[in-house]
């Protein structure tokens, strides 16, 4: 706006520089502000378009064959703009208008390789069959010691030593970090030293009761079906264990007929151990495919998840960018022709001259609450100032908005990080405000930063209500906390949310960093 000859005049951009035909390639942290700077530095004195002048082109992608629900949702929602170099005009077509929605770049550095699903935790399992063999032993001992000659008792306590012995190494070794790094191995030692065990005490005491060979027998099949269907054993070693229990077995049939005992009972009772390893041996088999279909559609759903998020954040940086520029520039310069037509007006239309101040102030009101939309949906200062600097602008902000206090630290971190970690932990912390101010009821709230090494450590705590407790208490599952764990766990970091030392609830994350050099972290694991 300025005075000419005594006239007010809107100054307006050069229509050719409304249009942008070519992509733009600036940097995150220069898109968005860089357009009013362009401005600037063309001589025009207002970045507002005028109304005269022909409308900006948007760019589109191609669309692809697709057609889906998915897809037509994210065009309705968010809108599109493509990020390719095709100019032209975009396309009405439903199909076209979503598969743009969609198909975007998951990264600006690089694409997230294929993800893997951690193994299943095999420590509960581990902890029930240990504590159940090892209270069978109890019961069992004085049982068979009324059964048993006096002069067999010492045989009989050392079986059930080795016996108890096992079960309670297994039982505890699994609550330490041995069976954290090894429960796999504890799973077949714990197998392995049964079986061994009975075939000891088929030798030791053999025929103390008529039917011992048979009784051994569905104990030996309990426990390969149990090692193929609890410890999810694969066919391979089905194989194995069940080889090396019949063999055992048979040996442990022809040292009692050197000793001149009957051994057709042995003989007989092989077949059904053999039959019991075969179907063991089939249920590993089948439980195999079913664990190799479910960890496939995991990391299909793990995939799909981090591709959402990204696309997401993808599109919020273009709305938020495009209701700075454009929506931002429109109202600008609707307020700008309010301010004329009020100076304009004669004296003697007071009324209409206070309905255009009015909506000027509405117009002015309105660019406010859109510039804060603009900030809350891709904050500028995340890509301008890093994520300390953003962070403690939000948190101001929130602040104000809340009447909660506020304390924030940031200990260790570099100076920027890369950019998915960075949106990962603003949104993250975002979240976690947004959960304090619903549903904490809170006083206060404490965000801090930690960076270690090569991991960030995050911290979200509040005063407030803390989290339900007792059995029957309904734990938070809301959307925003299922957002926190796929962020983190895109990330290939861990999240817990308890109850704070001293009331309220705290969120706490690990996320890992990157080497020197290195690409930014991503969820993986072993395969199956």
């Amino acid at each position: 706006m300025r005075e000419v000859d005594g006239e007010l005049v809107l100054a307006h951009l050069d229509p050719r520089r409304c249009e942008q035909p070519e992509r733009d390639e600036r940097a995150p942290a220069e898109v968005g502000w860089g357009r009013q700077r362009d401005a600037d530095e063309t001589g025009t004195q207002m970045g507002v378009a005028h109304p005269s002048a022909p409308p900006r082109s948007r760019l589109s992608l191609p669309a692809p064959a697709s057609r889906g629900l998915a897809t037509t949702f994210g065009a309705r929602c968010v809108g599109v703009h493509g990020v390719g170099g095709d100019t032209r005009p975009p396309s009405r077509e439903p199909g076209r208008t979503a598969a743009a929605a969609v198909h975007l770049p998951l990264s600006r550095k690089h694409a997230n390789p294929p993800l893997r699903v951690e193994p299943t935790d095999q420590r509960p399992q581990l902890r029930v069959a240990a504590a159940i063999a090892l209270v069978s032993a109890l019961c069992l001992l004085p049982l068979q010691a009324l059964a048993v000659r006096a002069d067999q008792l010492p045989a009989l306590f050392l079986i059930y030593g080795i016996h108890a012995a096992v079960a309670g190494f297994v039982l505890i070794a699994s609550f330490t970090g041995l069976g954290v790094r090894r429960a796999d191995g504890l799973g077949l030692l714990f197998v392995l030293g049964l079986a061994a065990n009975l075939l000891l005490y088929l030798y030791l005491l053999p025929y103390a009761v008529p039917t011992y060979p048979a009784l051994m027998s569905s104990a030996f099949i309990t426990l390969l079906i149990a090692g193929a269907v609890l410890f999810s054993w694969s066919t391979r070693r089905t194989i194995l264990v069940g080889v090396f229990v019949c063999a055992g077995f048979e040996l442990v049939g022809v040292a009692l007929g050197r000793h001149g005992l009957p051994t057709a009972s042995f003989v007989g009772t092989l077949s059904w151990i053999a039959i019991g390893a075969a179907l063991a041996v089939a249920c590993a088999r089948v439980l195999g495919r079913f664990r190799t279909s479910l960890i496939q559609r995991q990391d299909e759903l793990a995939a799909l998840s981090t591709r959402l998020i990204s696309v997401q954040e993808e599109q919020l940086r273009r709305l938020s960018r495009e209701l700075h520029d454009e929506l931002g520039q429109s109202l600008t310069a609707v307020s700008s022709y309010l301010w004329l037509l009020e100076r304009k007006l004669p004296p003697d239309l007071g009324e209409l001259r206070t309905r255009a101040a009015e909506a000027r102030r509405l117009v002015a009101k309105t660019l406010g609450e859109m510039r804060e939309l603009s900030q809350l949906l891709r904050p500028p200062g995340l890509d301008l100032y890093g994520l300390a600097g953003s962070l403690e602008a939000h948190l101001e902000a929130f602040r104000g908005r809340h009447r909660i206090a506020t304390k924030f630290t940031a200990d260790g971190l570099p100076e920027r990080l890369p950019e998915e970690i960075e949106t990962a932990v603003y949104r993250i912390i975002q979240e976690a405000l947004t959960n304090v101010a619903r549903h904490a009821s809170a006083k206060r709230v404490w965000v801090a930063l930690t960076g270690k090494g090569d991991e960030l450590g995050l911290e979200v705590r509040d005063d407030g209500l803390g989290l339900p407790v007792g059995d029957g208490a309904n734990r938070p599952t809301g959307i925003g906390l299922i957002g926190i764990r796929e962020r983190v766990r895109a990330l290939g970091g861990t999240v817990t949310l308890s109850s704070g030392p001293e009331g309220g609830a705290c969120l706490r994350a690990s996320l890992p960093l990157p080497r020197e050099g290195g690409p930014a972290p991503t969820a993986s694991g072993p395969g199956p």
